[in-house]
């Protein structure tokens, strides 16, 4: 389960697994994007990106591939790398606009 929590806020959950799907990874808060516009980085399968609106996270991204694993923001560009087959792999996409 993944909560989201606010000064003086209770927490609120933002994912909760199911038996339909799990995490091997933990989710990860995507750097240098801001206070205001935090991305989430949900590993699975598809990896899913989210962003916080208010206090609601939101996906915006729900087809990146099963091997993302970390991602990073480049200008525009939404770059995940991960690891398939033995191999790390990247890929580069234009982020969303929220």
């Amino acid at each position: 389960m993944l909560e989201s929590q606010g000064a003086g806020n209770a927490p609120k959950v933002v994912l909760e697994d199911t038996d339909a799907w799990f995490l091997d990874y933990p989710p990860r808060r995507i750097a240098d994007t801001g206070p205001d516009s935090p991305l989430l980085l949900v590993p699975a399968v598809p990896a899913y990106l989210l962003t916080r609106e208010g206090n609601e996270w939101q996906v915006i991204v729900d087809d990146l591939p099963g091997w993302a694993t970390s991602a990073a923001v480049d200008g525009g560009e939404l770059v995940v790398v991960g690891s398939t087959d033995g191999q790390v792999v990247q890929l580069r996409r234009e982020l969303p606009a929220n």
